[in-house]
Formats: C-alpha cells, sequence, structure tokens
C-alpha cells in the first residue's frame, strides 16, 4: 500500500529532472485508475510535480501522483488539523466529565477520542509527506467509532438502570450484559480484522484483512440497528407506564438522553453506511478515493457524535437521577422529579412489586 520503492520523490531534493521520457510516462498515466499505474509513471509523475516547468504539466502530474498513492488525493492539512483539535478538546472535557460523575465505563470515550486524534496525525503527517500512514489511518478512524458505541450503550443501560429496568425487552432486569454484549461483539470483529489489515504485507493478506474488516463494519452496523429498536421499545413502554413524566420532552434528562442517543445511533449509521460502501467497492475505488466524503460521511459524524457524549454525559444525565451530583442549573429548583426521572429508591420498590 503506501510502501514505496526508495526512489520514489518525495520532495524536490530526491527528484529526477522532468525531461522528456518522464513527460510521455506521465501523460501515459492520465485517465488511468489507481491500480493501472505503473511505479515508473508514479515516479515521473512524482518527478514531474517538483521539477517540471510547463504548468500543464505539472498539473497532469499533480493529478497522476495523487492518483497513484494509497489515498487517491492529497489530504488535507487544514482539516487534519481541525479535526485533531476538535476530538483534542472534546476528549478533554470528556476526562473533566468522567473524574466529576464517576461513571468509569465512560472512559472508553476517551479511547475513542485518541484513537481518531492519532487517525486524523496520520492524515496530518500524510498531507506533509503522501507515503505515509496510509494503513495506519485506516485501521485508527475505523476502530475508534467502536468505543463511541460503547459508550451510547453504557448511557442508555445506565438510564434504563436509574429509572424502570423492568421495561426493557429481551434482558436481565438491569440492562447491562445485553449493552456490554453488544460492545464486546463489535470490538472484537473490528480488532480483528484490523490487525489482519495492519500487518498485511502483500497483496492477498491485505484483501483478506479488508473483507473481514467489511464483515466488521457490517456487524457494527446491523448491532447499531438492533439496539436502536431495542432503545425505541424501552422508550415507548416508559413513556406509555408514566405518562405524566413526559420522558421524552427535551427539557428532561431523559429526553436529552432520548433524542441524543437517536441523533448519535442516525449518526452512526450514516458512517456505517459510507465505510460499507468504501469497503464493498475497493479502497482503490471511487468512495474511498473521495476525501470530501471522508471528511463529511465519516469524519463530521464522529466529531458530532463525541460532541453529543459530551452533551448527554451521565454527569447531566444520570447522576441526578440517583443523587450523585447535582443536576443542569436549570433543576435548580429541586424538581428533578417533574422532569421525567425516577430515582434509584423508586426504581427499586417498582422492581419489588
Amino acid at each position: 500500500m503506501s510502501s514505496l520503492p526508495p526512489y520514489w520523490p518525495t520532495g524536490p531534493q530526491n527528484a529526477l529532472p522532468c525531461n522528456s521520457t518522464l513527460i510521455a510516462l506521465v501523460q501515459s498515466a492520465v485517465g488511468l485508475a489507481t491500480n493501472e499505474i505503473s511505479t515508473q509513471q508514479a515516479v515521473a509523475a512524482g518527478s514531474c510535480r517538483w521539477t517540471g516547468t510547463d504548468a500543464s504539466i505539472v498539473k497532469e502530474a499533480k493529478h497522476v501522483w495523487e492518483r497513484a498513492n494509497s489515498y487517491g488525493y492529497a489530504p488535507s492539512t487544514v482539516w487534519a488539523l481541525c479535526a485533531v483539535t476538535i476530538f483534542g478538546l472534546s476528549s478533554l472535557f470528556h476526562l473533566y466529565q468522567l473524574v466529576k460523575s464517576r461513571r468509569w465505563s465512560y472512559a472508553v470515550v476517551l479511547v475513542g477520542g485518541g484513537l481518531q486524534m492519532a487517525g486524523w496525525v496520520e492524515r496530518y503527517y500524510a498531507s506533509q509527506d503522501i507515503t505515509v500512514g496510509y494503513v495506519n489511518q485506516l485501521a485508527l478512524l475505523t476502530v475508534a467509532p467502536t468505543f463511541f458505541s460503547a459508550a451510547i450503550y453504557s448511557l442508555f443501560s445506565m438510564t434504563a438502570a436509574a429509572q424502570d429496568p423492568r421495561l426493557l425487552p429481551l434482558m436481565n432486569p438491569r440492562g447491562h450484559p445485553g449493552c456490554r454484549w453488544h460492545g464486546q461483539a463489535q470490538l472484537t470483529a473490528l480488532l480483528r480484522s484490523q490487525a489482519l489489515a495492519a500487518i498485511a504485507s502483500d497483496p492477498l493478506l491485505f484483501k483478506t484483512g479488508c473483507h473481514t474488516m467489511l464483515a466488521g463494519i457490517v456487524l457494527q452496523f446491523v448491532t447499531t440497528l438492533a439496539f436502536l429498536a431495542v432503545f425505541g421499545v424501552y422508550f415507548r413502554r416508559l413513556a406509555r407506564e408514566y405518562p405524566e413524566r413526559h420522558v421524552t420532552r427535551l427539557q428532561s434528562g431523559t429526553g436529552v438522553v432520548f433524542r441524543g442517543t437517536l441523533a448519535m445511533g442516525a449518526l452512526m449509521i450514516i458512517r456505517g453506511c459510507f465505510r460499507t460502501a468504501e469497503l464493498a467497492e475497493g479502497l482503490w475505488g471511487k468512495v474511498s478515493q473521495t476525501q470530501l466524503a471522508v471528511i463529511l460521511l465519516d469524519c463530521v459524524p464522529m466529531i458530532l457524535v463525541i460532541l453529543l457524549l459530551n452533551a448527554t454525559h451521565p454527569l447531566y444525565t444520570v447522576n441526578p437521577l440517583v443523587g450523585r451530583s447535582k443536576p443542569w442549573s436549570s433543576w435548580a429548583d429541586g424538581e428533578a422529579m417533574r422532569l421525567g426521572v425516577m430515582s434509584r429508591s423508586d426504581s427499586a420498590e417498582k422492581l419489588r412489586t
């Protein structure tokens, strides 16, 4: 993939002079797909990009050179820095929320945020030297959302356990084991697939890794749909059981969890559709080699998810239900119960009856 011969030009200092032979190689490569461009054509394009004097030849060489590398484009420096900054700031806030709330299961968000940062750091380095980091960023950015999914499941299970866990369909009363199984299944499948892809040293093994990755992504996609079905059934039952509490209204803690989880689930589905299409088509297909698609259908949804995990954090939505911390300022009047919540003691009483 991104392993290149030592004579591959990475800058003016090691580029060959753009003579008529190299120009002919560049022009013969224009319009070819990535896997059709030969090493000689790629070297010629890389050299003429740096040493060419004719503007049209330099433009053609740049196009061929971008197609010849694993990305199929020149990664954006600005967007990589923006992504690293946003994921970094959100992760720092998550660290504060984690310590403040003592909801340690939410540490998975820090892992996911760290992996996202590492993946976009790799893409930043690739924007400076396009020959590096392709496999690393692919592995990091594919695995990272799994940890966000685990946090979403954890949020739901904590919310259900703090209210009326009897209403959970097809799960034990507290709901945790089922949610944990979802996260473990996704994580196992994706980590195994990434291991295959990352260690690949020949085209056949890499292709096998990519197929396994596709299976992992599809599993994550199906699991997300199954989770949203369980989530929807639970909240429908909760709203019917306690209509006076208006548990789906945005003004309530449970309403924030309800709407936030639906939004995060939709974003996960968008990202899953993109990665499924990308891997089904192949890593040298049009989808994977369109930078705008990577930004709009993967990076932006994951930025929104990690920010929504900040906004729906148990510190604000779950802890007030069980008296672990002070509720939001909007709850300062001490009327948390009117916002559609149930204390742990109330929930236990329901279970006894």
